[in-house]
C-alpha cells in the first residue's frame, strides 16, 4: 500500500534510512513538497520524497580560461546569494560529463561539494511509466 508520509513514521523512516546504503546525509522532510511510503505487512519498506531545488545554469562565451573562471565565480557568487536571500538551502549544477572533471575543481573552489550521480528525468511527451504517449 503507498500513502503519504506521516510524522509518526519518522522512526520507522529513520531506522530504514540506517540500514540502507543511502548514507549522504539524512534528508530534511519539513522541506519537501511531496513524501510517499509503501507499506506491507505492516511495515515501512520504502520511502520517496520530492524536494524543489534549484537547477544552476552556466552558458559562457570562450576567452581565456582566467576570465572564464572569473566570470563563473562572479555570476554563481551571484546566484547564491540570491537563493541563500530567499531561505534556499542547496542548489544543483549538473555538469555534462565531457567536462566534468575541469569544472568539479573550478565548482568546489565556489562551495559546491561533488554530489550524487544524477539522472533527470524529463516528463515531455511520456507517461509516468516512461512510454511515449
Amino acid at each position: 500500500m503507498i500513502r503519504p508520509l506521516q510524522e509518526s513514521d519518522m522512526a520507522e523512516v529513520r531506522s530504514l534510512y540506517d540500514s540502507s546504503e543511502h548514507q549522504d546525509g539524512w534528508p530534511d522532510f519539513s522541506e519537501m513538497v511531496d513524501a510517499q511510503v509503501i507499506v506491507e505487512d505492516g511495515k515501512i519498506v520504502a520511502v520517496a520524497a520530492a524536494r524543489m531545488v534549484p537547477e544552476m545554469i552556466l552558458i559562457l562565451g570562450k576567452g581565456h580560461p582566467a576570465v572564464r573562471l572569473f566570470w563563473l565565480k562572479s555570476l554563481y557568487g551571484r546566484m547564491l546569494e540570491f537563493l541563500q536571500e530567499r531561505g534556499l538551502k542547496r542548489a544543483i549544477a549538473f555538469v555534462p560529463p565531457q567536462i566534468e572533471r575541469a569544472y568539479a575543481r573550478r565548482l568546489g573552489g565556489i562551495g559546491f561539494q561533488p554530489g550524487l550521480s544524477a539522472f533527470v528525468y524529463l516528463s515531455e511527451g511520456k507517461d509516468v511509466n516512461g512510454d511515449r504517449s
